[in-house]
């Protein structure tokens, strides 16, 4: 079978791109997380023994909680089950994204289009998580897709409403969907795509959907705007400049852009889409169809843009936060490369592609997906010795969810190891001051000399941090860069303290 075989029809381009896909999902796989993913299992469990749930912050995103209670329901629970419906929402976004750009362009920007968003890292390692982030992304393409269907029929209500109701989903998955909103309204002032007044059925097919929410919370809780309160006053201001998710964090006014260009998560992407943007808006070799579908793209991505780096008081800088611009910048500099092809500007076109792809598949490689090493070796650590074991609270509180799935929550206890226990050192852990540790207590949870060693666990080491490590300029790299290119985790330590009652 050809390729053109293949790329001509639009089930087969998103049967092989998900297959794809999964592979990739399996290779990178993160999983339980131990933070918003305990939220969002919390309210999962809300619904299953307290039906009808409200919740409070986080687990009132009912289209994660309870799609992950049918499944903790269907399949058990576990860490899998947890992350399923997440990666069933990143399957259909890839979906819709594939068929859209199929319908409009055809096949090779189609079949290209796949390949950069099935092998982009942020996309590739979220779904392998328990999150909200690809969860918002889904409903707004599915929203963009109606958009484009209504615009391409000329009337088209039921495509309007559902344009509307799915941006509605999406703005109860989470309050960011509002920069979603700017681009419809710029849409409606400048007339772009569809007639002013339709837009009124779409904001009815929103409004719809926030009104079931309304009156819901409004009998449950007697605050019709219940989520959006307890959304706004959850926590205290966010400073970026303290925030360790960027790779390169200077000056808040240029983080966001260092994010994007310095992050594996988005590998290179960002340092060819913008020479990519410029080429297809400006030159006159462009089909007309592919700059107006790169307006389309384009403008989503840079009005999402410019709206998270401008709430720097609302949003860390995390690089998730920027997942809508990612994806828009893969179709982008995915279209720029199919007009290359069709123009016989081979070489260019093969060299962007091979560039593209070479930084996805290394920004995949070099995540870190040892985050929760210590808290899965205090699992199997519990499993294995059958006795009280005890590790710092910070570590404890992580691991809760892994040790109630293995049965083993009970052995395992938050509190300073006494005379002849089993004690784990998880360091990262150990060693952070938190709401549950204070300096006068840190000093309880670090090793003393007269305490035996049992054993030390670590993670493999990767290829890339061993060899940076061998020409010795792994220390010059940022932080995350280097824990990321390492092992990503120091390892960890179990303790055995000596018994002061059998030796006296």
């Amino acid at each position: 079978m050809t390729f053109s075989a293949i790329a001509d029809s639009p089930r087969k381009v998103v049967g092989l791109s998900l297959v794809a896909f999964l592979l990739l999902v399996a290779y990178a796989w993160v999983g339980y997380l131990g933070s918003d993913d305990v939220t969002y299992a919390d309210g999962a469990y809300g619904w299953i023994e307290s039906f009808p749930y409200v919740g409070g912050h986080g687990t009132v995103r009912y289209t994660i909680t309870v799609p992950m209670a049918l499944s903790f329901l269907a399949l058990g629970e576990s860490e899998f089950a947890m992350t399923l419906p997440t990666l069933i929402y990143g399957m259909g976004l890839i979906a819709l994204i594939v068929l859209m750009l199929h319908r409009a362009l055809g096949a090779l920007p189609a079949s290209l289009g796949a390949v950069l968003l099935v092998t982009s890292p942020l996309l590739v390692t979220w779904a392998t998580i328990a999150s909200v982030d690809i969860i918002e992304a889904f409903f707004i393409f599915a929203s963009l897709f109606c958009f484009y269907e209504s615009a391409r029929r000329e009337v088209s209500w039921p495509f309007l409403l559902a344009a509307g109701a799915l941006a509605g989903l999406g703005f109860l998955t989470r309050e960011t969907t509002v920069f979603f909103l700017v681009f419809y309204g710029v849409a409606f002032l400048t007339g772009y795509g569809i007639r002013r007044l339709q837009h009124f059925v779409m904001a009815a097919g929103f409004f719809a959907v926030w009104l079931a929410e309304v009156v819901y919370f409004f009998i449950m809780t007697g605050d019709p705007l219940y989520r959006i309160n307890i959304s706004l006053n959850h926590d205290s201001t966010i400073d970026r400049s303290i925030d360790v998710a960027g790779n390169v964090i200077a000056h808040p006014i240029i983080d966001p852009l260092l994010v994007l260009l310095a992050n594996q998560e988005f590998a290179v992407l960002f340092w060819v889409v913008l020479p990519a943007g410029l080429w297809l808006l400006l030159s006159k070799s462009v089909s007309p169809a592919v700059r107006q579908s790169a307006v389309f793209f384009g403008s989503v991505g840079l009005i999402w843009l410019l709206c998270v780096g401008a709430v720097q008081s609302l949003l860390p800088l995390n690089p998730r936060y920027f997942l809508i611009s990612a994806i828009c910048a893969s179709v982008l500099t995915a279209l720029a490369i199919a007009e290359s092809f069709r123009l016989r500007r081979h070489f260019w076109a093969a060299a962007v592609l091979l560039l593209v792809l070479a930084g996805n598949f290394a920004g995949i490689y070099v995540e870190n997906r040892n985050h929760m090493f210590g808290e899965r070796a205090l699992t199997a650590a519990a499993a294995r010795y059958g006795e009280a074991l005890y590790t710092d609270p910070l570590t404890h509180r992580r691991a809760e969810l892994l040790l109630k799935w293995s049965d083993d929550g009970k052995s395992v206890l938050k509190a300073p190891p006494p005379p002849g226990s089993l004690y784990l050192y998880n360091e990262p852990r150990a060693q952070s001051l938190d709401n549950w540790v204070s300096e006068e207590v840190i000093g309880s949870y670090q090793p003393q000399e007269s305490w035996e060693l049992l054993e030390t666990v670590t993670p493999s080491s990767k290829l890339a941090g061993t060899i940076l490590r061998m020409i010795g300029v792994e220390d010059f790299l940022p932080y995350k860069l280097k824990n990321a290119l390492s092992e990503g985790h120091p390892g960890i330590k179990l303790y055995r303290l000596p018994d002061t009652a059998a030796s006296g």
